[in-house]
């Protein structure tokens, strides 16, 4: 048997098009190393061909063992505390709905219905094809700041775009920002001023907005692929501080130029002491340590006044579902939402093509920063600024973001065995 007919008959036992692709180009370069380590022994060209095939056993054993180690994989654990997830998502409705329930259903519905189908699609997509844009997915990300900055509305002392039916804030750039840092640092020719240039650009028009919140996640985010990427570390760590302190600068001087407004430095310090400020901005802090303190295991009705805090369906969800259903949903629902977290961290660890170990740890660390910064303002630990709960928080674009993460991530982790390009 010649080397074109074994490699024809290996590929008719796997049943994967991509798996074939590469068990073809492996095993051709194996059976041409064999074949010219023969010719050297003294055989030609037909007779170290037909050894070199034969040396590799049965054509078809061989393809079923190829499709079975190469065959494109489905995280079935993910998949299942995603949507696990998206059912809690819920519940809100009904324990908070009661006039409109049928609407809220309805339109929840439908948002997470295009969230699961765009996460699913996003899994069968071939995720190395989002690396050809490279720097153009910051340009992009660049170019919706710009455009929110001229037409954008302010709500909460930020910007706010608003598209058709949904509204959002300039949060939906970070996914962008994401994809466009996965390239950069995958490209060894890239220099670490450039890195840093990139960034200051970037915290600029986002301190512009001003979005602080966003200008965090984006910080955390850069950090995080940084640390993961080919650069050395002590370099890291002194560019990351430097831009840091530059980055954060900016907003500092502008503030402390213009004078620290009265509303500003009463929202420092109701954070500080919250019982000081129980009529103005310590409300919220003290609001939401009485639903801790009054919190049992399990279901009580809510107070006759309704809705505890004007955010019970957005930023104070958890707490709010858990003074109604008890710390012992509460514990389902945080201890589900960190497991997710979990099997991303092991996702990183399994990835062995660095541009897609570099989009999960982006993915992860966004997805990551939103649970812990919700769940540590419901527990006092940090200040409250409008930061979302994944998939459990009212709002249409966080859906789709989150969404859109995690089939990042099933991308990534479909491929992982079909694409070997030197680890991180």
């Amino acid at each position: 048997m010649n080397k074109e007919k074994f490699l024809s008959e290996v590929s008719r036992s796997i049943r994967s098009t991509e798996a074939r692709k590469l068990v073809e180009v492996e095993l051709n370069n194996h059976l041409k190393q064999s074949i010219e380590a023969l010719k050297k022994q003294g055989l030609n060209d037909e007779e170290a061909e037909q050894k070199a095939v034969l040396r590799m056993g049965s054509p078809i054993l061989l393809g079923q063992k190829m499709d079975r180690l190469h065959r494109p994989k489905v995280d079935w654990k993910m998949i299942g505390l995603f949507l696990f997830i998206v059912v809690l998502g819920m519940v809100p409705i009904f324990v908070f709905e009661s006039e409109h329930t049928a609407m809220a259903f309805l339109q929840k519905f439908l948002v997470t219905f295009i969230g699961i189908a765009f996460a699913a699609v996003l899994m069968f997509f071939d995720y190395q094809k989002l690396q050809k844009l490279g720097i153009g997915w910051f340009i992009i990300g660049w170019g919706i700041i710009s455009f929110a900055l001229i037409s954008g509305n302010m709500v909460h002392g930020s910007v706010t775009l608003v598209l058709g039916p949904f509204s959002t804030d300039i949060s939906i750039t970070l996914p962008l920002f994401l994809l466009g840092w996965a390239r950069i640092f995958r490209n060894e020719k890239m220099k670490m001023y450039m890195v840093v240039i990139l960034y200051l650009v970037t915290s600029y028009l986002i301190i512009l907005t001003p979005n602080l919140f966003v200008f965090g996640m984006f910080t955390i985010i850069t950090g995080v692929m940084l640390w993961g990427s080919h650069f050395e570390k002590r370099k890291v760590i002194w560019s990351y501080i430097i831009s840091l302190v530059i980055g954060a600068s900016i907003p500092l001087y502008a503030w402390f130029a213009s004078g620290i407004k009265e509303y500003q430095l009463t929202r420092l310090l109701a954070y500080l002491h919250p019982e000081k400020y129980a009529d103005s901005s310590g409300y919220h802090y003290v609001k939401i340590k009485e639903l801790r303190d009054g919190t049992g295991w399990f279901w009580q009705s809510l107070p006759e006044s309704g809705l505890m805090l004007p955010e019970s369906t957005t930023d104070f969800v958890f707490i709010s579902l858990s003074y109604t259903l008890g710390w012992t949903f509460a514990v389902v629902l945080g201890g589900t939402l960190l497991l997710l977290i979990c099997r991303m961290l092991i996702v990183v660890k399994t990835v062995r093509d660095g541009y897609g170990k570099l989009l999960v740890i982006g993915a992860l660390s966004l997805f990551a920063f939103q649970v812990v910064f919700n769940l540590g303002m419901s527990f006092g630990l940090f200040p409250i600024m409008s930061v979302s709960l994944p998939f459990i928080s009212y709002g249409n674009m966080q859906v789709l973001l989150n969404a859109g993460l995690i089939g990042l991530v099933l991308s990534v982790y479909r491929k992982k065995d079909l694409i070997r390009s030197k680890t991180l």
